[in-house]
């Protein structure tokens, strides 16, 4: 009896001692080379499946997102400033961020802007899950800064996004009145080059020049273009709501905060376009709505123009605004245009 239990516990050794055999041999390293660990932060950002990413080219076939690219996850736990820097700086030509979302993890708050500079690369940022991935402003910065050769953006909402006075040197955004001495451009999202936008909010941003610059020149403008959207390159905007965004610019105030009549470098002129959207190429605008957006120019001296809230440029003299959105060339199909205002008015004294 006891020679067959020792049988048996030989067999069950001998067995386990093969398999972990086995096992070792499969790590085993080649003859003359060393066995090296593969780091692993990569591998843990590349979990999105085929059939996951067959769908997610379905939800915004309107982007045309890549068959086959290189992906980057940020998983709900991971949703935060951080993360989505960290995804921007490792991404590469035609890569695509996929920001996983749910219920309870889905926003982002900002206290500076995000800036995407890759004049060489084409990204894009799509958002997966029960809600749309937000990037919130919160009344303190630009919400996004992009310098691409393309940029797609899915499923995010811009909001709350604040821009205000600054000098643009190159950046290239080709308006006079802009390059010139400097505008608030963009409360939501500022992009110089292409810019691709699919099921999108972008709501309650501004874009506000309030006159305040140390030693501006005599005679330049106040300028506030595209209160949600400002954008140099070939747009388009498809089955997004683009709502609630202002553009305001005001004249007769300097850095001293004094009135229009004490004419040391204070402004002359307000421009204000754009509340929802100015874009100075060529824009196609598909199954989107475009509502309550408002353009306001506060001058001493005012002319009112009669503008359309839809495709045409603001009249560059003393106090001029257009309300929904500028665009000098394209098509606008199957969307709604409502309730967008312009507001031409005298300063408070």
């Amino acid at each position: 009896m006891k020679k067959n239990i020792n049988s048996v516990v030989r067999r069950i050794v001998n067995s386990l001692c093969g398999r972990r055999e086995v096992e070792q041999a499969r790590y085993r390293a080649p003859r003359g080379r060393a066995l090296r660990m593969e780091a692993l932060e990569s591998r843990e950002l590349l979990d999105v499946s085929p059939a996951e990413w067959a769908e997610i080219r379905e939800i915004y076939a309107a982007l045309q997102l890549p068959e086959s690219p290189n992906i980057i996850e940020i998983t709900p736990e991971q949703i935060s400033r951080a993360a989505l820097d960290n995804a921007i700086r490792q991404a590469g030509n035609d890569n695509v961020i996929v920001v996983r979302t749910t219920d309870s993890n889905h926003t982002i708050s900002l206290s500076t802007q995000i800036e995407i500079d890759a004049f060489d690369k084409k990204i894009s940022i799509v958002s997966y899950g029960t809600q749309n991935l937000v990037l919130d402003g919160n009344k303190v910065c630009r919400v996004l800064s992009v310098r691409t050769n393309g940029f797609r953006l899915g499923g995010i909402d811009v909001v709350n996004g604040l821009a205000t006075h600054e000098n643009y040197g190159d950046y290239g955004l080709g308006v006079d009145a802009v390059a010139l001495y400097g505008a608030a451009v963009g409360g939501g999202i500022l992009a110089n080059g292409q810019l691709f936008l699919d099921k999108c909010r972008i709501s309650s941003n501004v874009a506000e020049d309030d006159g305040t610059v140390l030693n501006a020149p005599l005679n330049s403008n106040a300028v506030a273009y595209g209160g949600g959207i400002f954008s140099t390159g070939l747009t388009s905007i498809s089955n997004c709501i683009i709502n609630n965004n202002y553009t305001i610019a005001r004249t007769g105030v300097n850095s001293e905060n004094t009135s229009f009549h004490e004419i040391d470098y204070c402004y002359e002129n307000a421009l204000s376009a754009g509340g929802g959207f100015y874009i100075t190429n060529y824009a196609t605008i598909m199954h989107s709505v475009i509502s309550n957006n408002k353009s306001v120019a506060y001058s001493e001296n005012y002319y009112e123009d009669d503008l359309p809230n839809i495709g045409v440029y603001t009249s560059r003299v003393y106090g001029a605004s257009n309300g929904g959105g500028s665009i000098p060339r394209g098509s606008i199909i199957n969307s709604t245009i409502a309730h967008n205002e312009q507001l031409i008015a005298h300063n408070e004294q």
